[in-house]
């Protein structure tokens, strides 16, 4: 692979990498329900206001953009190859997973949730499949750019 095509695709997945984990900062629930909290005037919501906590939070992951990321992932589709590509795809599908959801007023359960009863719904989490498939992405892009090799630990 020329050089030029190769820093071609570095600053692709590069781009898509820096979209992607920033759609994850923003739109995780703990920053989301922190933000709301501050918007309300609460340090943590109390049981009674908890609901209204909920529902200011999904309104705010829902405001996180997902366009830079759908952009970024379409200059890796256009540089590929094809297995880099699906993984992108994956990363875009599972942000517009969280969006959606957040749309929906679906709440995750939390730690705290879990803690007063056990979840009645099971449910896939968006968020931690975006951050899998991250994780995926860079391994991927990781081989590929160097030619299937391991970068050495020093």
């Amino acid at each position: 692979m020329d050089a030029v095509r190769r820093q071609h695709q570095r600053d692709a997945y590069a781009a898509l990498l820096a979209e992607a984990n920033s759609y994850f900062r923003q739109a995780g629930w703990a920053e989301c329900s922190q933000q709301a909290c501050e918007r309300l005037g609460i340090s943590y919501p109390p049981r009674e206001r908890r609901e209204e906590a909920d529902r200011q939070a999904c309104h705010i992951r829902a405001e996180v953009p997902t366009e830079p990321l759908r952009l970024a992932a379409a200059v890796v589709d256009l540089e590929g190859p094809k297995h880099i590509s699906e993984i992108a795809q994956r990363i875009e599908n599972n942000a517009h997973s969280v969006h959606v959801s957040a749309l929906r007023g679906e709440v995750p359960d939390t730690l705290f949730d879990m803690l007063e009863e056990p979840p009645v719904r099971e449910h896939r989490n968006s968020h931690l499949d975006l951050l899998n498939a991250i994780y995926a992405f860079t391994d991927a892009a990781r081989s590929h750019l160097n030619d299937g090799k391991t970068p050495r630990q020093t």
